[in-house]
């Protein structure tokens, strides 16, 4: 048998490939677009990460503001009372105008004197090595996503770190 030219195997296996190839690239670019999240704001909170003493009266709280939405908040205003050991109790009143990512938290630090109560419990808890309790209830004002005023409570207690001086976590 002869070799004829009009007898040559069709081009498609030879496209095949190319086609495949093209064919996943659009499927993958479908499956990749854009998606658009739905906002979900909820309630922030504040906890105390860290208290220290920064002066002979002088006392810095690090607020830890957590953000618990899948969008970013705008943390404008703080109004809480701190309450150690059931009986000290100290008004905070804070603006940090701090933006907190979503689904994450920020420190906050904000000083301020100790009553002669909480003064007590606290120095009483770190000569000891022992924790002592608080909670930490009141408002927190937000700007972003969109202007909003939240009540929380957060109730812990505070440690004393060994090999900081002064200081509780």
């Amino acid at each position: 048998m002869r070799y004829h030219p009009s007898l040559r195997a069709p081009a498609i296996p030879k496209l095949a490939p190319v086609l495949l190839i093209g064919l996943l690239t659009l499927l993958l670019t479908a499956c990749g677009g854009p998606r658009s999240v739905k906002p979900r704001v909820f309630a922030p909170s504040a906890s105390i990460q860290e208290l220290r003493r920064s002066g002979e009266e002088q006392w810095t709280l690090v607020l830890r503001l957590q953000n618990f939405s899948n969008v970013g908040m705008r943390m404008e205003r703080i109004d809480a009372r701190l309450t150690i050991a059931d009986a000290a109790a100290i008004q905070l009143d804070a603006s940090p105008g701090l933006t907190v990512a979503p689904d994450s938290a920020e420190p906050y630090p904000l000083g301020f004197r100790l009553n002669a109560d909480a003064a007590r419990a606290i120095t009483g808890a770190l000569a000891s090595g022992r924790s002592v309790e608080y909670r930490l209830k009141g408002r927190i004002e937000s700007s972003e996503p969109k202007s909003r005023s939240d009540d929380f409570e957060f109730e812990s207690s505070l440690t004393p770190v060994p090999g900081l001086i002064d200081t509780l976590r």
